[in-house]
């Protein structure tokens, strides 16, 4: 028996080719959406993670640099008034007096000797010399006439002026305060060693042993293109690198040590002193507040007074281009740009700004 045959096929169901593409696009944008989903989140975890890693820096650093300020001893010098200077007569100075920062003021002497507080005196900074006639002294810019003391003030004739502050100089000489520029900080700091284990300047072998609780810190940009000990420390710590800022360096050690390896031209334990704090740190600026206005400048030994407080600003770079810097010949462009950290410091030894002063 059989079945009648039909005049139609059957035919199964399927999808046209339209149908196909419409099913490829909606596919690929549906991927492209999840990928530029999952792009985005990757990117801003890793943007976040960095913003992260450069708020830790910062912190480390800001929280080095605020102890060692606030660890600064500063001996004010005390100043006469005009009438008790003319009235000391032989004690004091006969004449006028004018020093300035960068070691070549004079001053006329009767009877005191001479004193060099930043280079070119026959002593340190609280000593008097012996003999008679004129001598020189440089302190860093104050005047005086008619009296044995000076006043406070000026720099280079200028409200803390214009003038160029020697590092290596002020090392020498200076025991007390600080010094500082935009770019540059030296202080001069108390801290006793731990186990109390001090030895003689005769025994002193290595910085890292103490002849006392004084000690010299010193804040600088290690820079290629800079000069001095920060481009010795960048080539030391970045060889292979051209051009262009290495991190932040910290320059710490015995007083007198320090000052004598400055003295006798030794760079070998000066660099030995200085280590690179931080890599990721691209720059560093220093202002410094008399209770007025911010200056750029200060040397606490001419002014005979500290800063009421110093703002420090940071410039944090990428960390992978920081630890790469040797080896980067331009910065990445897709990278995090870098981004700064300000704090301002109180100095508790400072005074207090008086309402006359203002006046």
């Amino acid at each position: 028996m059989f079945l009648p045959c039909s005049g139609t096929a059957v035919r199964r169901a399927g999808f046209t080719l339209f149908e196909l593409l419409i099913a490829v696009g909606l596919t690929s944008l549906l991927m492209a959406a999840l990928y530029s989903a999952m792009s985005t989140y990757f990117q801003l975890q890793l943007d976040s993670h960095e913003e992260i890693a450069r708020q830790r820096v910062a912190r480390a650093v800001l929280r080095q640099m605020t102890r060692d300020i606030q660890s600064v001893v500063f001996a004010k010098q005390e100043v006469l008034p005009e009438d008790e200077a003319d009235s000391a007569g032989g004690s004091g100075a006969g004449g006028s007096g004018t020093s300035g920062l960068s070691g070549s003021g004079t001053s006329g002497l009767s009877g005191s000797g001479t004193s060099g507080l930043s280079g070119g005196g026959t002593s340190g900074l609280n000593s008097a010399g012996t003999g008679s006639g004129t001598g020189t002294s440089s302190s860093g810019g104050s005047s005086s006439s008619g009296g044995g003391a000076s006043t406070s003030g000026d720099l280079d004739g200028n409200a803390y002026g214009e003038s160029m502050i020697d590092p290596e100089t002020v090392s020498t000489t200076y025991t007390s305060g600080l010094v500082g520029t935009a770019t540059d900080l030296q202080l001069f700091v108390s801290r006793p060693d731990p186990n109390l284990a001090y030895v003689s300047s005769q025994e002193l072998s290595t910085l890292d042993q103490r002849t006392g609780d004084l000690v010299i810190i010193r804040y600088l940009m290690a820079d290629k293109q800079g000069s001095g000990l920060g481009s010795e420390i960048a080539d030391r710590e970045a060889p292979g690198r051209d051009a262009g800022p290495v991190g932040l360096a910290r320059m710490a050690g015995d007083l007198y040590g320090l000052s004598t390896a400055v003295e006798n031209s030794e760079d070998s334990p000066q660099l030995a002193a200085a280590k690179l704090l931080a890599r990721e740190v691209s720059g560093v600026q220093f202002r410094y507040f008399d209770g007025i206005a911010w200056q750029e400048e200060w040397d606490s030994t001419a002014l005979n007074s500290l800063p009421k407080a110093i703002e420090i600003v940071l410039t944090v770079r990428d960390e992978a281009e920081a630890s790469n810097a040797s080896f980067l010949d331009e910065p990445d462009p897709y990278a995090l740009p870098a981004t700064t950290h300000r704090v301002v410091v109180p100095l508790p030894v400072a005074e207090p700004i008086i309402s006359e002063q203002v006046l």
